[in-house]
């Protein structure tokens, strides 16, 4: 019985982490953000944090994102990310 609990215990701790991680991702791609050059690789990043807050049902984050996304890749004729 105690190895069952011990068992159930250590699974749930692991579906905390995993929110954790989910959050820290996140997090570190708005750092990364931070300190991108108005390049391609932002247009990634933008996309990226977009489809992070999308799957976390944060859509209007997620929106606000992607549209940024699209405008710098306007401004730098970048098509495929838009």
């Amino acid at each position: 019985m105690k190895k069952h609990f011990l068992f159930l215990l250590l699974n749930l701790q692991g579906f905390q982490n995993l929110e954790g991680f989910a959050q820290s991702k996140t997090d570190s791609l708005q750092y990364v953000l931070k300190t991108a050059k108005q390049d391609t690789n932002k247009v990634f990043i933008l996309n990226k944090l977009s489809e992070e807050f999308s799957e976390k049902s944060q859509y209007e984050k997620a929106i606000i994102t992607a549209n940024e996304a699209a405008k710098l890749s306007e401004k730098i004729f970048f098509l495929k990310g838009q």
